[in-house]
């Protein structure tokens, strides 16, 4: 047991500068979304807008349990 590493360790021996540049730019895509997106649900809900950044977050989380994993 002493040569197992985790498949996330793995992967990164594979991890090129262009996926890097790829999910750097896909990050920023959906946080120029999800920012607003976050501050206007909380207006809408008569609610602060750090509540809407925490509940999107909440919710953001909980959906990654549902994603499919590349094979």
């Amino acid at each position: 047991m002493g040569g197992w590493l985790p498949k996330s360790v793995l992967c990164l021996k594979s991890y090129t500068k262009r996926m890097f540049v790829a999910d750097l730019l896909a990050g920023i895509t959906v946080g120029l979304v999800a920012l607003p997106l976050a501050m206007a649900s909380a207006v809408r809900s008569s609610s602060h807008s750090a509540g809407g950044l925490l509940r999107h977050g909440r919710m953001a989380r909980d959906s990654r349990a549902f994603e499919a994993l590349p094979v």
